[in-house]
């Protein structure tokens, strides 16, 4: 990668796994730095390179005897130049190479990005070789983890230790807009535009320059960190100042980079001046920064604002902080090593400092590896291509000391998250500066809630509901969690999202289903309950398509002929609905949901290690739960059954309850009988 940064001087970076490495195997490594050091060359015959690191030489001294020899015939010097050196004596060096272990000192970062890059009377060029392990951590310092960056981050182009996918093949085209994936040269320009200069070229560039903004913005470091060191100052300094554009007194309006349900955002197609506004919400919410307390412009779109006039208050509310194991491995469900969210029912206002302070046992509270949440919209948007809102919504603070400060841009619901195999009992906690949400909890005194239907209505049925799930998973009815259902305004997939939370894309006739009993008790809401009724199921049990829907059986009918035309395909067309009306056939030929309940008893009680194939495993129990031979069942259906299974099962009395030998072949549609 490369780019011109500054007039007088150009930077190139070459990824590979070291100096050592290029130059003598004739691979891609090799040709990456030749092209470099032509590219910086800018048409010269004679180039003197300076070096930092004694162990460059040998590849150096080979990468000379390339370019002598090539078409371009570039003579080439090289001499060992420590920075210090290279300080003393610039006009030496033309081409100066580096990598990232090289120390630096604030002089030398100074001096190279200054006096010697930008000196009039010769070109220089600064080659960076070699790249750190990757290094997955979400809140890495690039400053201090890749030291090189004190040097790099000025110029517009940081090293980020990211799993890549290596040397990519060379592209059938030059392409222009390379340059501005280089934040500082894309944002000087920005800012160029906007004090009356020349404009950007052109909307072709806003992929690269949007790409380079959104690497940079998902590894800065927090603002206290960037005040004492001022490579990363410098870098905030000009974010900030083209941030400030976007708004009040800029050209884009004062609602520039505002992102919602109604304002999406098709950020690789934006203006980088306007794409830098989310992308600076995601980096305060990363990193939870106490020191970037500024109300997001996106806040009043989603998750939405607090009501004028409202005044913050200071409340001491108990949470459960409990999320104890399962007495018994064999009733552990999916996401039991989730952390549990307590709801405070608090809620942190856009851009205010919140702090929470423990009441109850501090020095224990402390350990425990609680967090607080603000904002319950955890999905990670980044990778869409279009935003519904802010792709990071919410922000977690680690409760280490007595008194924890947290905020957000956005603002949110407050949660003390609990881990897995925490088990303390009660404990007080005092949130300042907050105001209270909107809260139900059945059989409890509720003041601020807002609901247009009976809140014990609604909250009594879905107890009902989650009650008969556990029912059926032989589950107890006490739970050590409540199940949590979020509305987004969308998800990592376009989907539902199965978990804990369980998310869902919010529309007005979901949220308004969710909360109508009437609508409840006779439609139901098949797609929230489909997605909690996996929550009740081991993940030994689940085989094939996974995203088995409800419907009713008319649809079940026309999914069955679908299926078996042509023949049964169970590898290629077991799924939906028509996985579903094999399921429900189960339970209607062998005595109702009993049957899956006594299944779930069964699974249970098998000592562990499962069988490997699950599939095989559901076969063979749900013959022995039955007590008959259901494979006659499985093999119209298409399932693959191994000699094992079919030794486990062919023993049993036959099953005459099986629905498939009441019904008429090829379709097995009940009105063709």
């Amino acid at each position: 990668m490369h780019s011109r940064v500054v007039p007088g001087g150009e930077l190139d970076g070459a990824s590979g796994d070291g100096v050592e490495d290029c130059c003598s195997r004739k691979d891609g490594v090799d040709q990456l730095v030749v092209n470099a050091v032509r590219w910086l060359a800018n048409r010269r015959t004679t180039l003197n390179i300076g070096y930092a690191n004694p162990r460059m030489k040998p590849a150096l001294v080979s990468m000379a005897q390339i370019l002598g020899n090539s078409s371009s015939r570039i003579s080439v010097t090289v001499n060992l130049r420590d920075p210090e050196g290279l300080r003393m004596s610039p006009s030496s060096v033309d081409l100066f190479v580096t990598d990232t272990a090289v120390p630096l000192l604030d002089s030398h970062v100074a001096f190279l990005t200054g006096a010697w890059f930008t000196a009039p009377n010769y070109l220089k060029g600064l080659l960076v070789l070699a790249r750190p392990q990757p290094d997955p951590r979400p809140n890495l310092n690039i400053y201090t983890d890749v030291p090189i960056n004190r040097l790099l981050t000025p110029l517009g182009m940081p090293v980020v230790p990211r799993e890549t996918s290596g040397l990519r093949e060379l592209p059938a085209r030059s392409v222009p807009e390379w340059p501005y994936v280089n934040w500082a040269l894309s944002l000087g320009r920005v800012q160029e535009e906007r004090s009356g200069g020349v404009a950007l070229p052109g909307t072709s560039l806003y992929p690269y320059a949007a790409a380079g903004l959104s690497l940079l913005t998902s590894v800065l470091p927090p603002r206290a960190f960037a005040a004492a060191h001022l490579p990363s100052n410098m870098t905030y300094y000009l974010l900030d100042a083209v941030r400030a554009g976007s708004g009040a007194g800029g050209r884009r309006g004062a609602a520039g980079g505002a992102v919602g349900p109604t304002r999406l955002m098709r950020w690789l197609e934006t203006h980088p001046g306007i794409v830098l506004e989310p992308l600076m919400d995601c980096a305060a919410q990363r990193l939870g920064d106490v020191n970037a307390l500024r109300p997001s412009r996106s806040a009043g779109f989603f998750p939405g604002l607090v009501p004028a006039g409202t005044s913050p208050l200071t409340s001491v509310v108990a949470l459960a902080i409990r999320n104890p194991w399962p007495a018994s491995a064999a009733t552990r469900l999916p996401y039991l090593d989730e952390p549990v969210w307590r709801s405070t029912g608090l809620y942190a206002p856009p851009g205010a400092l919140v702090n929470v302070t423990v009441l109850d046992r501090v020095s224990t509270v402390i350990t425990a590896g609680l967090t607080v949440q603000v904002g319950a919209h955890t999905q990670d948007l980044r990778a869409k291509t279009a935003w519904a809102r802010v792709p990071l919504a919410a922000a977690r603070f680690a409760v280490t000391s007595a008194l924890t400060a947290v905020t957000s841009p956005l603002g949110g619901l407050l949660y003390v998250l609990v881990p897995p195999g925490v088990d303390m009992g009660t404990v007080q906690f005092r949130f300042s500066n907050v105001v209270r949400a909107p809260r139900f909890r059945l059989g409890a005194l509720n003041r601020y809630i807002r609901l247009a239907s009976d809140p014990s209505t609604v909250m009594g049925w879905w107890g009902r509901a989650m009650d008969s799930f556990a029912w059926v998973a032989n589950l107890p009815s006490n739970r050590s969690r409540a199940e949590r259902i979020v509305l987004d305004a969308d998800t990592a997939t376009g989907e539902p999202v199965t978990g804990y939370p369980l998310v869902m894309q919010e529309d007005p006739y979901l949220a308004e289903d969710l909360v109508t009993p009437n609508t409840l008790q006779t439609n139901g809401q098949w797609t929230v309950l489909t997605q909690l009724a996996r929550l009740h199921v081991m993940q030994d049990m689940t085989f094939g398509e996974y995203n088995v829907q409800v419907s009713n059986g008319t649809t079940r009918l026309n999914a069955r002929e679908r299926y078996f035309y042509g023949g049964a395909n169970w590898d290629v067309s077991w799924s939906g609905l028509a996985a579903l009306d094999c399921l429900m056939m189960l339970k209607e030929g062998a005595g109702g949901w009993s049957f899956y309940r006594n299944l779930h008893a069964r699974y249970q009680a098998t000592p562990r290690p499962f069988l490997a194939d699950n599939t095989q495993m559901f076969m063979r129990l749900s013959c022995q739960t039955a007590g008959v031979n259901m494979l006659p069942f499985f093999t119209t259906w298409g399932f693959p059954v191994q000699n094992t299974t079919n030794t486990t099962c062919r023993g049993l009395p036959t099953w005459s309850g099986n629905p498939m030998a009441k019904l008429q072949p090829p379709y097995y549609n009940y009105n063709t009988r």
